[in-house]
């Protein structure tokens, strides 16, 4: 009795999307951390329109002046800051319970 090898052909109705790159950039180890940060989403601050990548991936802590930056560094988030961007998140959230 001969074995026979199966094999699988790809399914033409299956898309693969290699995510890897987005996930590992979803939240910076710098930025996430920084009262700076305005958006994480669109990668802004107020000492960049557009994070660069090196201080948004960690390569680079931001704790020195940076192309750009404006002489805006990293300035570490307060219990303040959280509790602010919190209840900013609940009024946003409570005003589209009104729509």
């Amino acid at each position: 009795m001969t074995k026979t090898k199966s094999v699988n052909k790809p399914d033409p109705t299956v898309i693969l999307i290699n995510d890897r790159s987005i996930a590992e950039y979803a939240t910076s180890p710098v930025c996430s951390f920084c009262s700076r940060l305005r958006d994480g989403v669109t990668r802004t601050c107020d000492a960049f329109i557009n994070i660069p990548d090196s201080i948004w991936s960690g390569k680079i802590k931001h704790k020195e002046p940076y192309v750009g930056d404006n002489g805006l560094m990293f300035v570490e988030i307060t219990k303040k800051d959280i509790e602010a961007k919190i209840l900013s998140t609940k009024k946003i959230s409570e005003s589209f319970k009104t729509l």
